[in-house]
C-alpha cells in the first residue's frame, strides 16, 4: 500500500517539517520564472507549477499527519473559518455558473477558477498549521523579498533595454518577468511594506538591513518605472496609515525614518526622472476623467453593476464576467484604445467578486478582510506584536486593499498575499503538544478507525493527489509546449504548412488528452484563425479542399464543444459564424451558416459591434446591397459616434449614388476621428475591395489621399491604389503607382502588400516578355 510505502520512508518528523519549508521557498520564487520563453500566455506555467508544489505539499502533509496529527492539524480560528467559508461560496457558485468549466478550472490566461482557490486554500491551511514560529515566516518574507530584489534587477535591465529579447520582454513600462507592468507594480508593491516590516522587526542582523535599505530604495524607483497609478495610490494611502496611527502610538525611530525618507526618495526620484520626460510619469500622475484608460475603467464598473442586478445574490461564477460584458457591453469603448475594448474582468477586486460571486461572496470574501483586522486588533491588545508592527500591517493591508480597487489579484500576487495572511493566522496560537505515540500510528490519525479503513483513505487521498499532479497539471504542461513549437515551428511559413502543422499538435494534445485539454486546444484553434485571416488570399485553389478540412476537424469542433458548454458564449456563436464567413469565400454554401450564427451571437450579445461588422463582411461577399444598408445603420444605431460606423456608412451611400448623404457621413466621421485615422480608411477599402466594390473603394482612396499629408499614410494608401489596378487588370497604372509610392516613401519597401504587388507585376510583365 502506497501509505505504509511512505511510512517506511519517512520515519523523523523534521524530514517533513523541511522538505514542507522547502517547497514554500520554491514556490516564493516562482514569481522569477520568465514569461518570453513560455509563449502561451503570461501566468500559464507559474499556475500550473505552483498547483504541483502544493499538491507535494498535501501528500508531505498527510505523511506528517500520520505521526503527529494533534500537532500539526490545521488551526480552527476566524480567518480560517471565514477562509473556508468563502472557499464554499466560490463552489456554490460554481454549480449555479453559466460556465461551470470555466468558473472550475479558470481560463488560460489568469487561472483564476475555484480549483486555483482550493489550492490556496490548501496552501493556507497546512502552512499555518505547520509553521507556528514568527522566526519561520520572517524568514519566509525575507527571502520573498530576495526574489523581488531579483526581479527589480531584471525589470531595471528591462528599462534599460540590457537583457535579451528571447530571455525577456523589452517595455516602456517595466514588468520583469511577470509581464505585465500592473501586476508587477503589485507584487512590487507588496514587499516595498514587508521589507519596512523586517526593518522594523530584530530578526535581521545590520548588515541584512543595510541590503534591505538598499532593495527599498531600488524597489521604490522601480515601482515609478511600471507607471501603475492603482499601486502608487496604494504606496501612499498604505503610508498615510502609518503616518495616521503614530498619533496613538509611539514608533521606533528607523520606522519613523523610512516612512518620512520614502517621501524625499520619492521626491528625488521624480526630480531625477523630470529631467528625462517620460510618457510613463504623465500616465502616472494623470487621474483627470477625461483620460481614456478611467473612462474605460468606469465604463465597465456600470456594466458590472448591471450584471449584478441581473444575478444578485450567487454571481455568474469565477471567470464569467466576459458573460456580463458580453451582454451588457457598451460600444462606445470601441472609439477609445483598441486594447482596451475588451475586459475580462473588471478592474475592482470588490466588484469582480460581486459579479462573480453576488453579495454571498462579496460579504464571505470582506469577512476575511475583518476577521484580519480583529486578529491584529487582539494581537495588538495582548501584546504579541508591538504597536509600531501593528500600523506597519495596518498600512499594509491598507495600501494593498486600495490599489486593489483599480485592478484585480493574479497568482504573484496571491501567493505573497497568503504568505502574509498565515503570518497573520499563526502568531499568537499556542501549539499543542501531542502524548506519547500509540503503537497504532494511523489510528492515532484518523481518530480511531479500523486499521484497514485508515489505511485506505489515506491511500485514496494519496492516489487522488498523484492523479491530478499528472493528468492535471503536468500534462497540461506538457500540451503547452505543443503549442510553443507549433508557433515556433509555424512562424514565417506558408499557410499550408501552417495547417498542417497545426493539426499535427491538435492530434498530439489529442492523445495527451489531460483534463483541461479543451483550454489548450482551444488556442490552436485562435491560432489556426489567425493565420487564416491573414493569408485567406494566398490559399491556392487546389488547397482549398484541404484547408476546409482542417477547419472542420479541428476549429468548427472545438467551437461547438464551447458551445456545449455554455450556450451563452458569445464568442463561440460568433467564432463559428466568421468561420463559416471565410470559408463562404470558397464555397458559397457555406453563407447561410455564416448569418445564422452571426444572427444567434447578435442575440447573446446585441450590443457588440464587431458581429454587424462581420454580418456586412458577408452581404459584402454575396453583394446584398439591402443588407449592407441595414446592417451599415444598425451600426450607427449602436455607435453613433464611431468614426469607423460614420466612415462605412458614407461609403454604402456611394453604393447607391446618394452623394448628399455621403458627404453629411464623411463631414460627421471627421467630427469623431482621431487624427488622422487612415486605418479606418484602409480597413474599409480592404472591405470593400475585397468583396469587390473597385469603384467606390477607388473614389475613397483618392479622397483620404487629398486629405493627408502624412507620409507613412499616403504610402499604405498609394498601396491600396495599386491592389484595386492590379485587381482590375490595370498593370501600368499600378507600376506606376508604386514607383511613385517609393519615391515618395522608400521605407514602403518593407511593407508586406507592397512587397507582393511588385512581384505579381513582375510576373505578369515577365510573360508579356517572353511572349
Amino acid at each position: 500500500m502506497l501509505s505504509i510505502f511512505m511510512i517506511s520512508i519517512f520515519k523523523q518528523e523534521a524530514s517533513y517539517i523541511n522538505l514542507l519549508k522547502y517547497l514554500v521557498i520554491i514556490i516564493l520564487f516562482l514569481p522569477l520564472v520568465p514569461v518570453a520563453p513560455f509563449l502561451i500566455n503570461v501566468e500559464f506555467i507559474i499556475a500550473h507549477v505552483f498547483k504541483i508544489l502544493v499538491e507535494v505539499m498535501l501528500i508531505v502533509y498527510i505523511g506528517l499527519l500520520i505521526f503527529n496529527f494533534a500537532k500539526y492539524k490545521p488551526r480552527t480560528s476566524g480567518i480560517t473559518m471565514a477562509l473556508l467559508l468563502w472557499i464554499v461560496a466560490l463552489i456554490i457558485s460554481n454549480f449555479t455558473s453559466a460556465d461551470w468549466y470555466r468558473s472550475f478550472w479558470g481560463e488560460i490566461n489568469r487561472f483564476g477558477g475555484v480549483f486555483m482557490f482550493l489550492h490556496f486554500g490548501i496552501f493556507f491551511l497546512i502552512t499555518t498549521a505547520v509553521f507556528n514560529k514568527q522566526e519561520n515566516w520572517l524568514r519566509f518574507f525575507y527571502l520573498s523579498i530576495i526574489a523581488s530584489f531579483i526581479n527589480t534587477i531584471l525589470a531595471l535591465g528591462q528599462h534599460f533595454s540590457l537583457w535579451n529579447e528571447k530571455l525577456l520582454y523589452q517595455a516602456d513600462r517595466s514588468m520583469g518577468t511577470i509581464g505585465n507592468p500592473a501586476f508587477f507594480a503589485t507584487y512590487i508593491l507588496l514587499h516595498i511594506f514587508l521589507i519596512v516590516v523586517l526593518l522594523n522587526s530584530d530578526f535581521l542582523n545590520s548588515k541584512r538591513k543595510r541590503l534591505l535599505y538598499i532593495i527599498f530604495i531600488a524597489e521604490l524607483y522601480v515601482l515609478f518605472l511600471t507607471a501603475t497609478r492603482g499601486a502608487f495610490v496604494g504606496l501612499v494611502f498604505g503610508f498615510l496609515i502609518i503616518i495616521f496611527l503614530r498619533n496613538n502610538i509611539k514608533l521606533s525611530k528607523k520606522i519613523l525614518y523610512a516612512v518620512s525618507g520614502i517621501f524625499i526618495i520619492g521626491l528625488i526620484i521624480l526630480g531625477l526622472i523630470q529631467l528625462y520626460p517620460s510618457k510613463n510619469i504623465e500616465r502616472l500622475f494623470n487621474y483627470k476623467l477625461t483620460d481614456i484608460t478611467i473612462r474605460n475603467r468606469l465604463i465597465f464598473n456600470e456594466i458590472t453593476f448591471r450584471g449584478f442586478n441581473e444575478k444578485p445574490l450567487l454571481g455568474w461564477g469565477e471567470e464569467n464576467f466576459y458573460l456580463v460584458s458580453d451582454k451588457y457591453y457598451d460600444p462606445i469603448l470601441y472609439n477609445h484604445k483598441a486594447n482596451e475594448a475588451v475586459v475580462d474582468r473588471p478592474h475592482n477586486f470588490l466588484l469582480e467578486r460581486l459579479a462573480n460571486g453576488g453579495i454571498i461572496g462579496l460579504l464571505a470574501y470582506l469577512l476575511i478582510w475583518i476577521t484580519i483586522l480583529l486578529k491584529l486588533r487582539w494581537l495588538k491588545k495582548n501584546n504579541i506584536i508591538k504597536p509600531d508592527a501593528s500600523a506597519i500591517w495596518y498600512g499594509l493591508l491598507g495600501g494593498y486593499f486600495a490599489q486593489n480597487l483599480f485592478l484585480f489579484d493574479t497568482i504573484t500576487s496571491y501567493i505573497v498575499f497568503f504568505l502574509i495572511l498565515g503570518y497573520i493566522n499563526s502568531i499568537g496560537i499556542k501549539n499543542i503538544i501531542t502524548e506519547e505515540r500509540k503503537n497504532n500510528v494511523i489510528k492515532t490519525v484518523l481518530i480511531k478507525l479500523p486499521f484497514n479503513a485508515s489505511v485506505f483513505i489515506v491511500t485514496i487521498t494519496l492516489i487522488a493527489c498523484f492523479y491530478i499532479i499528472w493528468f492535471v497539471n503536468i500534462k497540461t504542461i506538457i500540451g503547452s509546449d505543443y503549442i510553443r513549437r507549433l508557433q515556433a515551428e509555424a512562424t514565417g511559413k506558408d499557410i499550408i504548412f501552417k495547417m498542417k502543422t497545426s493539426l499535427k499538435y491538435y492530434n498530439k494534445l489529442v492523445d495527451l488528452n489531460p483534463v483541461q485539454g479543451h483550454l489548450l486546444r482551444w488556442r490552436i484553434t485562435q491560432m489556426i484563425g489567425d493565420s487564416m485571416n491573414i493569408h485567406l488570399k494566398k490559399i491556392p485553389i487546389s488547397a482549398r479542399p484541404f484547408v476546409i478540412n482542417i477547419y472542420e476537424q479541428i476549429v468548427l469542433k472545438e467551437l461547438d464543444i464551447l458551445y456545449n458548454q455554455n450556450s451563452a458564449n458569445y464568442w463561440a456563436s460568433y467564432n463559428m459564424g466568421i468561420t463559416y464567413s471565410m470559408l463562404s469565400r470558397f464555397d458559397k454554401k457555406y453563407s447561410e451558416d455564416a448569418r445564422s450564427k452571426l444572427h444567434l451571437a447578435s442575440k447573446i450579445a446585441p450590443r457588440r459591434q464587431e458581429t454587424y461588422w462581420a454580418l456586412l463582411d458577408t452581404y459584402n461577399t454575396t453583394k446584398n446591397n439591402a443588407e449592407i444598408l441595414n446592417t451599415s445603420k444598425k451600426l450607427i444605431e449602436l455607435n453613433p459616434k464611431s468614426a469607423l460606423n460614420r466612415l462605412n456608412m458614407s461609403f454604402v451611400y456611394m453604393l447607391f449614388n446618394s452623394l448628399e448623404e455621403a458627404k453629411q457621413e464623411l463631414t460627421l466621421y471627421n467630427q469623431y476621428k482621431t487624427g488622422s485615422n487612415v486605418e479606418d480608411f484602409i480597413y474599409i477599402i480592404q472591405n470593400y475591395t475585397n468583396n469587390p466594390h473597385y469603384t467606390e473603394s477607388m473614389l475613397l482612396a483618392n479622397l483620404m489621399l487629398d486629405s493627408t499629408q502624412d507620409k507613412q499614410n499616403r504610402a499604405l494608401l498609394f498601396n491600396q491604389i495599386a491592389l484595386i489596378q492590379y485587381k482590375t487588370n490595370k498593370f501600368k497604372e499600378a507600376k506606376q503607382t508604386l514607383l511613385k509610392n517609393i519615391n515618395e516613401y522608400p521605407d514602403i519597401k518593407n511593407d508586406p502588400v507592397f512587397t507582393g504587388l511588385v512581384i505579381e507585376i513582375f510576373k505578369i510583365e515577365n510573360r508579356k516578355f517572353i511572349k
